[in-house]
């Protein structure tokens, strides 16, 4: 965790009251909404369940979260769809709609984890 970004303030959720105020009238303010509100109940779970837990704030936690989840990959893993994390794979910079270029999948067998793309990447070129 110690190599994470400190600073999460370019995701929507950590936007400043001026950033926020520019997504008006848009979904996003409620999805925002809705996904503290999420992360907030689930920190309390966890701190019913894990007293230990309470010397991390709720704010923490809901940072931490953001990033691990901002890093994950959507595969199938022993039949199950799931997230999981790849550590070196999360520093592509992926294009979320351009997705259809490159592909990843979870070999169980052997334990590995591999991308592909249809076409050559230049360098510095986003990966899509």
């Amino acid at each position: 965790m110690d190599i994470y970004p400190r600073n999460v303030q370019n995701f929507p959720m950590f936007y400043s009251k001026e950033e926020q105020a520019m997504l008006e009238g848009s979904p996003m303010i409620q999805h925002i909404k809705e996904e503290l509100l999420e992360i907030a109940e689930e920190y309390n779970k966890i701190c019913n369940e894990v007293p230990e837990m309470a010397k991390f704030s709720c704010f923490e936690y809901q940072k931490m979260k953001t990033l691990v989840i901002s890093r994950v990959f959507y595969t199938e893993v022993n039949g199950v769809a799931d997230r999981i994390m790849v550590p070196l794979c999360d520093m592509f910079n992926f294009h979320y709609e351009l997705g259809d270029q490159t592909y990843w999948e979870y070999f169980p067998d052997t334990k590995e984890f591999k991308v592909k793309s249809q076409r050559r990447i230049p360098r510095g070129e986003t990966i899509s």
